[in-house]
């Protein structure tokens, strides 16, 4: 996922806009009930979630532009309680293979680690360096101010890993995050209609849909279609999401996939254990698309939801001699 996925955001069939007449559906009443019940549902999946502490591992592989493959793996040490969230996160490279035009030796080799933390006390979001003893920090809710770029992708990177991975059950305001940022100011966005029920993992899953249409940069029509498999026998968490795209001129293609796997979690429940997350990207020259990256995220078995966290597992200390930058205000300093 995002991160990206997104970032976080990381992404038909009574499609809610068809390309060739480009009718959006309205929302009949029966949909609309269950729309509303999805709503109260995964409302209520994320609420069961307060805090917990454990360990979240993160396998990536992507096929970089030069046609090279970068795989890395990430173990991250994760604590939240409320509005406050610290993680500690170790990057390892597995593999980087140089593509066409790409000298191996300029490339990060195999065996480099890299550690990086990142805390959150609700108001201010924090990130920390150790290898160079830098960091920068911003005030949250993070906005749009372009010298806020740093901390808006470990923001977004935060919001994806407590809405997918720890308050694993998205809601639909949680869902509108995936197409809050149309593509061009002419972008029309659905709203959710109920597509259909179809029976995934051996459970009945109500099948939702939003389409966003815009105008692309050659002038073709484009629509981009998400769906979202909700199982209400596992407690309204989502197992599947699929983007796909389409111009009025040619095929229609899946761009991003992200598959979710349920386990039982003692003295919690039922909750996610593991996120693939998989993009597809058109072949330069060509008009069919192929695996640009794969991320698999585990959560380890014995993640503590819902435990007490102490307040030290809270905080985040930079040492002395740290070099901060305020993002918010735009000023540097160092540490005394």
């Amino acid at each position: 996922m995002k991160r990206r996925v997104t970032k976080y955001i990381l992404t038909g069939c009574a499609v809610a806009a068809i390309v060739a007449g480009l009718v959006v559906a309205s929302t009949s009443g029966q949909d609309a009930a269950v729309i509303q019940m999805v709503n109260e549902g995964t409302s209520l999946a994320t609420a069961r979630v307060h805090s917990g502490c454990g360990t979240v591992t993160e396998d990536l592989w992507l096929k970089k532009n030069d046609g090279g493959v970068l795989e890395t793996q990430t173990v991250d040490s994760v604590c939240f309680s409320g509005d406050k969230y610290r993680r500690e996160e170790t990057r390892v490279c597995l593999k980087n293979e140089a593509g066409v035009g790409t000298e191996a030796a300029s490339l990060m080799q195999p065996g480099s680690r890299f550690t990086k933390v990142v805390a959150s006390d609700g108001e201010e979001l924090t990130v920390y360096m150790p290898e160079s003893k830098k960091a920068t920090k911003t005030n949250v809710p993070v906005g749009k101010a372009p010298n806020q770029r740093t901390a808006m992708d470990e923001y977004m990177q935060y919001k994806l890993r407590t809405e997918l991975i720890i308050h694993g059950g998205l809601t639909i305001a949680n869902m509108d995050e995936f197409v809050a940022y149309p593509p061009s100011k002419d972008a029309v966005i659905s709203d959710f209609q109920v597509v259909s029920r179809e029976t995934l993992y051996n459970d009945e899953c109500i099948i939702v849909e939003r389409t966003v249409q815009y105008s692309g940069k050659s002038g073709q029509t484009v629509l981009q279609t998400w769906r979202f498999w909700i199982d209400p026998d596992k407690g309204y968490l989502v197992p599947l999401i699929r983007q796909w795209i389409q111009t009025d001129t040619g095929e229609k293609h899946l761009t991003d996939e992200i598959k979710t796997e349920i386990q039982q979690y003692d003295g919690f429940g039922l909750w996610i254990s593991q996120v693939t997350e998989s993009n597809y990207r058109p072949v330069k020259g060509s008009d069919q698309y192929e695996l640009k990256s794969k991320t698999v995220t585990k959560i380890d078995p014995a993640f503590k939801f819902n435990s007490e966290v102490a307040s030290d597992k809270l905080m985040l200390v930079l040492p002395p001699g740290t070099e901060v930058h305020d993002e918010s205000l735009d000023a540097s300093y160092t540490m005394p």
